[in-house]
């Protein structure tokens, strides 16, 4: 099986990055507050696979999970198939 590589202009999010993401997103701003400064941040996930995210503003909540295309603990080194990522975006959606 061969590993294709990550879609162009992928890249793991971290807190710093996440809320400049998030406000590009249609409909994220009424769900969290118009104003991504006054969002909060945590990095609450500690697993082998995937980055998740509990974000915080003014008019509410959200939990953000992002696929990895690598094992997390292992790094680069050891790549992931972004099938199963491909698949759990449109169910997450919901």
């Amino acid at each position: 099986m061969t590993i294709a590589p990550p879609p162009p202009g992928y890249a793991p999010h971290s807190p710093e990055t996440l809320p400049a993401y998030l406000a590009s997103v249609p409909g994220l701003g009424a769900r969290l507050g118009p104003d991504p400064d006054a969002w909060t941040v945590q990095e609450v996930g500690d697993g082998n696979l995937n980055l998740v995210f509990i974000v915080r503003g003014p008019a509410g909540a959200l939990a953000v999970k992002q696929a990895l295309p690598y094992v997390r603990l292992a790094g680069e080194g050891l790549p992931l198939v972004m099938r199963a990522a491909e698949r759990q975006g449109p169910a997450f959606a919901h």
